[in-house]
Formats: structure tokens, C-alpha cells, sequence
């Protein structure tokens, strides 16, 4: 959405209404502030979604789907790097 200033045209939240750093959600392709940043639990963060649709349910299980899928590549990444600070130290 984009509001009217003097002499100045800025996006702002389509929820809050504050200007600033704003993204489109993915789902609802709304714009949103990074107060109203949603998160899903588990779902490592990587998503721009708002509040309102983290809160989906379908939201969540494609989030979860996708999680299962990253969970074996970030535990290597993880070890990795654990060995990588031992062998320097």
C-alpha cells in the first residue's frame, strides 16, 4: 500500500500502518512491516509471511513438509562447522 506524505509517497504496513522496511507476504501477497513479521515454528525462518498467515494451517504444513526435508542438511552443516572451530583452535 502506499500513503501520501508531503511532498513524499512511502509504502507502509497494510496492517500497522507504520513506514519503514516493508515486504510483500508470500501467501496473501500483503504488505508488512517487520513488527508484523509472522514466523512458523520450525520451519527454520527462511518464508516472508505476515502474522496473519503463519497462523494458517496450511501455512504450517507446507512449512513442516519442508522442514523434514532441511533438518538432514543443516545437522551436517552444524557438524561441519563444530569441526571446522576445533581443528583451528
Amino acid at each position: 500500500m502506499k500513503v501520501n506524505k508531503p511532498a513524499q509517497e512511502v509504502h507502509v504496513c497494510d496492517f500497522c500502518r507504520r513506514d519503514g522496511y516493508v515486504v510483500v507476504c508470500w501467501v496473501c501477497g500483503r504488505d508488512y512491516c517487520l513488527t508484523c513479521d509472522g514466523t512458523v515454528c520450525g520451519s527454520y525462518g527462511f518464508a516472508a509471511l505476515c502474522r496473519e498467515c503463519a497462523c494458517r494451517d496450511d501455512v504450517q504444513a507446507v512449512c513442516d513438509e519442508y522442514a523434514n526435508k532441511l533438518k538432514p542438511v543443516f545437522a551436517a552443516r552444524d557438524a561441519a562447522l563444530k569441526a571446522l572451530g576445533r581443528a583451528t583452535q
